[in-house]
């Protein structure tokens, strides 16, 4: 039996000794800010979003493999006579069979922890808050807005240990830090370790090609730059005629995939028993072709443990090195991103690897990396789209010159070309570059080790929990006292934006407006849509806020956590809307109404924002639905003391959907909310289209 052979076999053997510890798999997401983070039981599980709250980017930015290897010197013989010199653990999704059983996840160890209690989030009378945040523990004492934690027992006897540090306000919610901390409990010295980090980056569609990564930080020995930066991007498509470099919508041209997603280390241990920053680390960085990284399933320990000690394979004719031939990058002056081919010149994941330590029983290595974003702003995002012809052809006449200029490209009035677009898009690169430089300082300047500590920055002041209530010509918001008694409180920031329909607008309805802003002493904003003129609030329009806390410093609470309709879509958005309502009609037994009348079901399903509504109602009524037979299909509870009321369902009693047909409805006027009948009735007839 060959090498590699017989490493399979023992492997399988101890999955199967192993396989009772096996079990199903929990998660976290964290969204208290613009980047998205989720992170899993299994160590190798992470999913980035980002930005999150820009309604026309595509946010899913990174999935498997992700994960750790690392590997030490040891003299073992395995189960079946094979002898190593080596022993590793492979914790890489796609790389590895059984990763639970390998990394074993601590029983009670997995938790998320927020600085503050989730606030409420209450639309017409119903609480959309999130039952999963309103079960996590709470500590005022975390270093950052939200901490995730998890650790894992390894078949190597080193022990790993995970913290993310997650921030709400603006400043800081474009990235995500992850402290690793791996501790030796073998009871045994551990020699030569390498430890490895991996994170693939993606795009939503990034086959059959058409991303370019690179790593920045070749020049970090010589001390011309102080980033150890791996970074990736959407770029042009080879196998299509159009120019889809940032993915540019096709009857719209916003560009969907502006993005530039890094994975940063901002410290790596100089020895087991040295906590000071190595700059030399990682020794071995830059991008890799899934394919290079070798798999425990099929390569065995040696081949692993060379691979995470080594430069990048000279023999491939595609590594862009350095002299030493352990940093892989770009070589930017050989290759263009409309013409090159990343199927054979690039790859989307990237590998540090930091090593070797010596780790006698006890000591601990500490490795902190990063996740950051850059791209250009949303609105930039849709004016330029509409300014560059990219080629596809149900976008011509949607084609509109630029209405500015952009820093120092003077485009106003114009369409732009190829190089200009490119240029400007590449500026997001600048961006993540600051972000990751901005976050090297905080972390240099901070004292925060193992989830506890300080980052030495202000944080933000908690989410007040928000009630958003309907009502004739207006919308009325109160929000909670959560926010009382934190120090330098200024006062509140009310956020509105609303429902367009797509044929209208799109994708022009993107960001959220800032409505007001009022004192500290104030709970309460009626809005009719006085202080942003020209956009008043329109009956029928289905409109979104949400309501931060802002100190004095300028340090404000999440944007996410009561912004009502966040991560939804058509008609489960339309759920958490609020919308101007008519007053009850003293006349309504003469003038109740059914619109659209014919309903047709398709249009719904087309443009979310079209309901089946009863205008012109009395304060309180049910309102029931017959059949031409007069089966009854269903009864709507009217209690809002509006005039209008919307079957939002359109199901029976038994939750089965309604058929084509015409239907009888009878407005049966109550004297309360759920009170009595007071025997007035108005009664028609709608007509409804499958």
């Amino acid at each position: 039996m060959n090498k590699i052979l017989k490493s399979s076999v023992l492997i399988l053997m101890l999955l199967l000794l192993m396989a009772p510890f096996a079990f199903s798999q929990a998660s976290r997401v964290v969204a208290i800010g613009e980047m998205q983070h989720t992170v899993g039981e299994q160590v190798d599980f992470l999913a980035l979003r980002w930005p999150i709250a820009w309604t026309q980017v595509e946010k899913g930015m990174s999935g498997g493999p992700n994960g750790i290897t690392f590997g030490h010197k040891e003299n073992w013989t395995d189960g079946n006579n094979v002898t190593w010199s080596v022993r590793t653990t492979q914790a890489v999704d796609e790389k590895f069979t059984d990763v639970v059983n390998v990394t074993v996840p601590v029983s009670g160890a997995f938790n998320r922890t927020f600085r503050f209690p989730a606030p409420d989030k209450i639309v017409d009378g119903r609480n959309w808050a999130s039952s999963q945040d309103l079960n996590d523990p709470v500590d005022g004492g975390i270093p950052a807005d939200v901490v995730g934690y998890a650790k894992w027992n390894t078949w190597s006897g080193i022990d790993i240990e995970r913290w993310a540090y997650s921030f709400a306000d603006r400043k800081y919610d474009d990235f995500v830090i992850v402290e690793w901390v791996f501790t030796n409990v073998s009871g045994e010295q551990r020699e030569d370790v390498y430890f490895s980090i991996q994170a693939q980056f993606n795009t939503t569609a990034h086959y059959p090609g058409d991303l370019w990564s690179d790593y920045y930080g070749v020049n970090y020995k010589t001390g011309e730059d102080s980033l150890r930066l791996y970074y990736m991007w959407d770029a042009d498509n080879l196998s299509t005629p159009e120019d889809d470099k940032g993915n540019p919508d096709q009857t719209w041209g916003n560009f969907r995939e502006p993005q530039f997603i890094g994975l940063g280390i901002l410290h790596a241990d100089a020895a087991a028993d040295d906590e000071s920053d190595n700059p030399a680390f990682p020794i071995k960085a830059g991008w890799s072709q899934r394919e290079q990284l070798p798999n425990l399933s099929e390569d065995g320990h040696d081949r692993i443990y060379n691979f995470l000690k080594s430069p990048w394979d000279p023999a491939n004719p595609n590594l862009n090195t350095d002299p030493t031939g352990f940093y892989r990058f770009l070589d930017w002056a050989k290759f263009d991103e409309h013409v090159s081919d990343p199927l054979t010149e690039q790859s989307k994941a990237g590998t540090f690897s930091c090593g070797p330590y010596q780790m006698a029983d006890g000591e601990d290595v500490r490795i902190v990396t990063v996740y950051a974003g850059g791209a250009i702003n949303n609105q930039l995002c849709i004016d330029l789209g509409r300014a560059y012809n990219s080629g596809y052809v149900q976008l011509q006449e949607n084609l509109r010159p630029m209405p500015y200029d952009y820093g120092d490209f003077k485009i106003k009035g114009t369409m732009v070309d190829q190089a200009t677009k490119d240029a400007i898009i590449n500026t997001g690169i600048d961006s993540l570059f600051q972000r990751v430089s901005m976050v090297n300082k905080l972390w240099q300047s901070a004292s925060v080790k193992k989830g506890e500590g300080s980052f030495g920055i202000d944080l933000a002041p908690p989410s007040p929990s928000l009630e958003v209530t309907s009502m004739p010509a207006q919308i009325k918001l109160t929000w909670g006292d959560e926010a009382n008694g934190y120090p330098d409180l200024k006062g509140y920031r009310i956020y509105r934006s609303y429902w367009r329909r797509p044929e209208m607008t799109n994708p022009t309805d993107t960001t959220f407006i800032l409505v007001d802003e009022v004192g500290a002493d104030v709970h309460e904003y009626i809005d009719k849509g006085e202080t942003t003129p020209g956009q008043p609030v329109i009956r029928g329009e289905s409109y979104y806020y949400y309501v931060t806390s802002v100190t004095n410093s300028g340090m404000e609470s999440s944007a996410l956590q009561n912004r009502t309709g966040f991560g939804k879509g058509g008609a489960d958005k339309l759920q958490e809307a609020a919308s101007p309502t008519r007053p009850a009609d003293a006349n309504w037994k003469d003038e109740v109404v059914v619109v659209p009348n014919p309903y047709h079901v398709r249009a719904y399903e087309k443009y979310s924002g079209r309901q089946l509504k009863f205008l012109n109602l009395p304060q309180y009524a049910n309102i029931h639905i017959y059949t031409m037979t007069g089966d009854k299909v269903q009864t709507i509870v009217h209690d809002t003391g509006t005039g209008d009321a919307s079957w939002d369902r359109q199901d029976t009693f038994s939750t089965m959907e309604i058929v084509s047909g015409v239907y009888i409805y009878v407005v049966e006027e109550l004297d309360a909310p759920n009170g009595s009948a007071t025997g007035e009735i108005a009664m028609g007839k709608f007509v409804v289209v499958k």
